[in-house]
């Protein structure tokens, strides 16, 4: 028998395995699925029996726009290719096709939707977590690193009691275990607000707080609840159902309490402006102090008559000065009056005279001066002689004095006669 060296051996079954399996189509639930920063997939593919490790280069990922999700169902093609160094082997995915929500996924999906249905996710009942607590209760695995990073950061920035409720976070009968430790810490009077979670993992491994046991012992809690499950890209439905979704458990330690550091910087800036107001106040009062003591009473007294005084004297000033003053305008007004009035008598009697000579001038009087007269008849001025007959008595006014005639012949305008007295 040939003996062979690890290397040899290794890399044998790896030229097999490409040469055998080097074009294969496989169907499956993607899990634990990772894109990396230079562009390549990292995934498992399983079934209800078994998994594989499946790798897709970025000359192949960069084909699809959208990114495999956790829970899909798949159907990839590609071939197997084994790795000499390690001796393990993968799926090199060469394209895939989208078959559906895996199990996974779809039970997920209908608890996530039954569960928001009964309210358990309103954003309207998510409760503010306490400012300055004093005792932080965490459910979480006793020597998990995450335990370890939030007892060292809430250590450093903010001096509360934790009180530790331990409980698987993966597993068969994780959940239950969660949602014991979260109602304990109900239980506790002391704890003033809580934190659920675990580090990082695989779909799989944080699928407990998924878990409707879980997610409604979170949404139940009468303390208010920070969900930390997992890394900033994971999450599930304890972080729809908590006040508070922190996207890590450090980030959870850093919101359940105030950094004592920056309250203590607070607290000295207004330290500063407390004395700095204190000793302006009393600099003040100190010289409105002082200015009091050296004055002596009796000098506050003459100040005060003396002030008194000046203050009599220039009343009785204005006394005796403003009936003087008030006299010297009225006299200066009734001066002024005086020719004013007379320039207004002269003014109107100018118009009266203006307004008589015109009144003179249309009245008819003036016309009977010159000869003319006026000629009535029964109490009317006759202007046409062809408004009276023969025999009519008429009335003749002169400037001076009146007369009653009889008319005897009328003429027309043209000379012509007309009838006279007898017919």
């Amino acid at each position: 028998m040939k003996i062979h060296t690890v290397t040899e051996l290794n890399t044998y079954i790896a030229e097999c395995l490409g040469d055998v399996f080097s074009d294969r189509a496989m169907e499956g639930e993607v899990s634990e699925f990772k894109l990396y920063p230079s562009g390549h997939w990292y995934f498992t593919l399983k079934d209800a029996g078994s998994s594989m490790s499946c790798t897709m280069w970025r000359s192949a990922a960069q084909k699809h726009k959208v990114p495999l999700r956790v829970g899909e169902r798949v159907r990839l093609f590609g071939g197997v290719q084994g790795y000499a160094v390690k001796g393990s082997y993968s799926f090199n995915v060469l394209r895939f096709e989208r078959s559906g929500e895996g199990d996974l996924a779809q039970r997920l999906e209908e608890l996530r939707k039954r569960l928001g249905a009964e309210g358990l996710f309103d954003p309207d009942k998510k409760r503010p977590l306490p400012p300055f607590p004093t005792t932080v209760g965490i459910a979480t695995a006793r020597d998990s690193a995450a335990l370890a990073d939030m007892l060292r950061l809430i250590g450093d920035r903010y001096p509360v009691q934790i009180v530790l409720a331990p409980c698987r976070v993966q597993g068969e009968g994780a959940a239950v275990d969660i949602a014991r430790a979260v109602r304990w810490l109900n239980q506790d009077p002391r704890v003033d607000v809580i934190i659920v979670g675990r580090g990082g993992g695989s779909a799989e491994d944080l699928f407990a707080f998924n878990e409707e046991v879980a997610v409604r012992a979170v949404a139940a809690s009468r303390v208010p609840i920070i969900s930390a499950v997992g890394h900033e890209s994971d999450q599930c439905l304890c972080d729809l159902a908590a006040d508070l979704r922190a996207p890590t458990p450090s980030a959870a330690a850093k919101a359940v309490v105030p950094d004592a550091h920056d309250i203590q910087r607070g607290l000295d800036v207004a330290e500063d402006r407390l004395i700095e107001a204190i000793q302006r106040h009393l600099r003040r009062n100190r010289e409105r102090l002082r200015a009091v003591r050296l004055v002596h009473p009796q000098q506050r007294l003459q100040t005060a008559r003396a002030a008194f005084t000046s203050l009599s004297s220039r009343l009785n000033t204005a006394v005796i000065r403003f009936p003087q003053a008030a006299q010297a305008r009225l006299s200066g007004v009734a001066g002024r009056l005086a020719p004013a009035a007379a320039q207004v008598r002269e003014r109107r009697r100018q118009q009266l005279a203006r307004a008589e000579s015109g009144l003179e001038a249309l009245s008819p009087l003036r016309v009977l001066d010159r000869g003319y007269a006026i000629v009535q008849h029964e109490g009317a001025v006759v202007r046409n002689a062809a408004d009276l007959r023969a025999a009519d008595v008429i009335g003749v006014r002169f400037a001076r004095g009146t007369l009653t005639a009889r008319v005897e012949r009328l003429a027309t305008n043209d000379g012509t006669g007309a009838n006279d007295a007898d017919g």
